[in-house]
């Protein structure tokens, strides 16, 4: 408040400039992540891709949040959603995503959304463009690595933001990623069904803890 007496200078404190900022941060936050804890070779966000369409829809792809290229050369994308989400934007970042070709593809969500029984109830009954069926979302962790939880719908991963070590929860992402675009079959299979024990034991000989 005391930079209000500052006649000279304007400044922009609408809500909407705040969290503009703010998501931006957040984008440039998760890159730098990427580079500097998994060993990424560059990262950018905010980028945008000219001539991107599919044979449903021509325009209105808009931009990637962060786009990085990982250590083995394969893309990941991250979307941010600091303001909170809905089905439609999910859906709108698995096509986007589609339309890359990413290896990696994670949604940061905050607070809210980023609660595992909220997100449950933004993707009940709804149906996975990618699968064509209604999946079951579920949390995964890694064994031996603190504060790692993230959630999965399908093939989908969300990283909550409020995680307590967002680094680790990003690590989790990205091994399950890699498990999932390796083993599709295996994995992708099991989404359109329920967890029975041998979709635990799989996740489990992975190193992950699966419950929903």
């Amino acid at each position: 408040m005391r930079f209000r007496e500052l006649v000279e200078c304007e400044f922009d404190v609408t809500e909407e400039a705040c969290r503009s900022r703010f998501s931006a941060t957040v984008e440039w936050l998760l890159g730098e992540i990427l580079i500097r804890e998994f060993q990424a070779h560059s990262s950018s966000f905010g980028v945008k891709i000219s001539n991107l369409s599919d044979a449903n829809e021509t325009h209105g792809i808009g931009d990637y949040d962060v786009v990085s290229v990982l250590s083995d050369m394969s893309l990941a994308y991250v979307e941010c959603k600091s303001g909170g989400t809905n089905f439609d934007q999910i859906a709108k970042a698995i096509r986007r995503s589609r339309l890359l070709g990413s290896a990696a593809t994670l949604i940061a969500l905050p607070g809210k959304t980023g609660n595992f029984e909220t997100l449950c109830k933004v993707l009940s009954l709804k149906v996975h463009p990618l699968h064509d069926v209604a999946t079951t979302v579920y949390r995964v962790s890694a064994f031996g690595l603190a504060s790692s939880e993230i959630f999965g719908w399908g093939s989908t991963i969300f990283i909550p933001l409020t995680s307590d070590s967002l680094k680790n929860s990003i690590r989790t992402a990205l091994r399950l990623a890699d498990k999932i675009r390796h083993n599709t079959i295996t994995y992708e299979a099991n989404f359109t069904g329920t967890f029975g024990s041998e979709i635990q034991n799989l996740f489990n000989a992975d190193g992950f803890r699966l419950c929903w």
